[in-house]
């Protein structure tokens, strides 16, 4: 009987033959050894599919799983359902990272840790940026509000750069939601830091993350999609300000503009497609705009808050459904 891995590697893969070997040749390469590769392919239409599957014929230690397009949260719950290791670690399939990156996190992986976080290097395509120093060290659940005063995790958000105790997930039942395809990385991380007792923050900068301009931030979803990214991170960061007695301004500056973002996503939904107006106002009525820094804003600053007072709201819709009415008629 083979010897069970102890880190899984999950890599959702969607359309990403250019940069796809970079990216598995720098798993295959890793200085440590005892892992297992899932490549979840989601429906990819090019030649993605093709290549993770040469790589599995080349290497014992990697699994394809090829499936429907679903998106990238139904790719890394198909990963977590199929991995055998101890530790769990996502990879985005245009990223890469550095021989050491595995070595590192897995040297903090102790049994009475769920978390290892690490930051990533950022690749522009003019070079790399380094991330600024942070704190580095275990941290106790008393002391989370460390994560976000000192480590930076009302920024480094992603689901790449954390190593995850996998029975663990499997015992606070932590997946991706399927429901939304902005969002999901924010409210996995959230929900796994609340349910978290211990956490190590490595200062260590292995992972490399290419970004890539695209216009998918700027998509917006269905209205109930956008809706309930909102609800749902807004309760975890109210949970984590509470829990943690977060009191540091720049910290929840940096939660409150993270509220004002999917608070913008949520008004752009609603005008843009067809919702029937008491659904229009129900929502309206229940966003947070005492988030937005209307200081800052000037004039403009000044009229969205009277327009966005609970007494002008019935005024804000009429104007807004009138300018898009007056817009699809030109």
């Amino acid at each position: 009987m083979s010897k069970m891995p102890e880190i899984s590697v999950i890599v959702p893969v969607y359309n990403s033959e250019k940069y796809l070997d970079d990216c598995i040749r720098s798993i295959i390469g890793q200085s440590y050894t005892d892992w297992e590769l899932l490549l979840i392919d989601d429906g990819s239409t090019d030649s993605s599919g093709k290549i993770c599957d040469g790589y599995a014929l080349q290497d014992s230690r990697i699994k394809v799983l090829h499936k429907e397009n679903g998106g990238v949260s139904s790719s890394r719950n198909l990963g977590l359902d199929n991995a055998c290791g101890n530790w769990v670690t996502f990879i985005d399939s245009d990223d890469w990272v550095e021989q050491d990156y595995l070595s590192d996190m897995a040297a903090h992986a102790d049994s009475d840790v769920e978390i290892v976080m690490s930051y990533p290097k950022t690749y522009t395509g003019n070079g790399m940026n380094l991330p600024a120093e942070h704190y580095g060290g275990l941290i106790a659940s008393e002391d989370f509000s460390l994560l976000f005063s000192e480590c930076g995790m009302g920024k480094y958000t992603y689901s790449v750069c954390k190593l995850y105790s996998l029975p663990w997930l499997r015992e606070k039942h932590l997946r991706f939601p399927e429901n939304i395809s902005m969002g999901e990385d924010h409210i996995f991380l959230y929900e796994a830091i609340l349910d978290a007792c211990k956490v190590y923050v490595s200062p260590h900068s292995n992972y490399c993350y290419r970004y890539v301009a695209s216009g998918l931030s700027k998509q917006l979803q269905a209205p109930d999609s956008e809706y309930y990214v909102y609800q749902r991170l807004y309760e975890l960061i109210n949970q984590i300000i509470s829990r943690y007695s977060i009191k540091d301004y720049k910290v929840l500056q940096q939660f409150d503009a993270i509220i004002v973002r999917y608070v913008n996503r949520v008004l752009r939904t609603l005008y843009t497609q067809t919702l029937p107006r008491q659904k229009r106002l129900q929502i309206l009525y229940s966003l947070d705009f005492s988030r937005i820094n209307y200081k800052e804003c000037g004039f403009s600053g000044f009229a969205k808050r009277i327009l966005y007072s609970r007494h002008c709201i019935v005024i804000y819709d009429f104007l807004k459904y009138a300018m898009r009415s007056l817009k699809n008629l030109l």
